[in-house]
Formats: structure tokens, C-alpha cells, sequence
């Protein structure tokens, strides 16, 4: 775990972050990490489900569009052997479907959604959020 000496010792929570997209995974753990947070991270959901499995996460942030299993379906998994875990979703694909998309992951059981793009306060806005509830 690499965070900045000022966040040694005060860890916020372990958030799992999924997205198939290395620029954007890259960047939420560093948002995360620089803000407190120990993160796992998956490029797809196969594997993120496997690290959820092995380890008592406190958040998740998954995207909707992955490979191996989409996030919409991911989602439906995680609720059915960790029935308690948040799960923030995002999607910035298929412009569209976005915000249906969204829709659909809440009503799967993600506690709250965020369109890409997203900026760095925004992230960290939802996660505190999320993180405190």
C-alpha cells in the first residue's frame, strides 16, 4: 500500500475499484488513495468478484460496462452473497443508455451512481458520502 505520508495510519476504508479501462482505473485509485483509502483493483468483473469474495471490502465501485461480466449483472452477484456491501456504480459508455443504465444498477442494489466523465472532488464527494452512511 503506497499513500501519502500523511494518510499513514488513518485509513478510511478498503474500496475494490473495477473498470476495464486502465487510464480511469488508475485515476480513481490515486483520487483514493491520496484521500485515505487502501483500494483492490479488478479490470474485470470476474476477478473484481473473486477479490470481493476473498475480502471484507467496505465499498465497491464498479463500471456497467465490463468484460467477463457486465456490471448490471455483477452487481445482482455481489448482492446475493454480500447482501450489505455499497456498491457505487459508473458508466460513461453508450451515451445513450447512461443514465438508463444507471438507473438499472440502482435498482439491482447499487447505493448510489456517478456519469463519467467525473472529476476528483466528485469522486471523493460520493466515496465520503458512501463511506459515512
Amino acid at each position: 500500500m503506497n499513500l501519502p505520508a500523511k494518510h499513514k495510519g488513518e485509513i478510511k476504508g478498503l474500496v475494490l475499484v473495477i473498470d476495464d479501462n486502465e487510464e480511469v482505473l488508475e485515476f480513481m485509485v490515486e483520487a483514493l488513495s491520496e484521500n485515505g483509502y487502501e483500494c483492490l483493483r479488478s479490470q474485470d468483473g470476474e476477478k473484481g468478484l473473486q477479490l470481493l469474495q476473498e475480502t471484507d471490502v467496505d465499498l465497491v465501485i464498479t463500471d456497467i460496462y465490463l468484460p467477463q461480466i457486465n456490471g448490471l449483472d455483477l452487481i445482482q452477484k455481489m448482492r446475493e452473497f454480500k447482501p450489505e456491501i455499497k456498491i457505487l456504480a459508473i458508466s460513461g459508455d453508450f451515451k445513450q443508455h447512461k443514465h438508463d443504465s444507471l438507473k438499472w444498477a440502482k435498482s439491482l442494489g447499487a447505493v448510489d451512481s456517478l456519469e463519467k466523465p467525473f472529476s476528483y472532488s466528485e469522486l471523493i464527494a460520493k466515496v465520503a458520502k458512501l463511506s459515512s452512511a
